[in-house]
């Protein structure tokens, strides 16, 4: 909801943003999950590894919500994030 108000979604936008948003949370359980499996302790190599897919999985929500936000919307969205 917060986010429903800060970016000013219109009723189009909120089905596909939260749809992403979950989408986003799953991948983050499953994750997690993946590094909970890991025994310690990590090298630099794996957490090199685990940094990027982090990263990587970050970026990618990043694109989806763009392709969904208008411009402006977007910067506060990112914006909001760093906060």
């Amino acid at each position: 909801m917060l986010m429903t108000k800060k970016l000013k979604l219109t009723e189009e936008q909120i089905p596909k943003i939260e749809d992403a948003n979950i989408n986003y949370a799953f991948k983050r359980i499953e994750f997690q999950d993946e590094i909970k499996k890991l025994l310690p302790p990590f090298s630099e190599e794996i957490r090199l590894k685990y940094r990027t897919k982090a990263q990587a999985m970050k970026d990618e929500r990043d694109k989806e919500v763009k392709a969904l936000l208008t411009d402006e919307q977007y910067q506060i969205y990112l914006k909001k994030r760093t906060d």
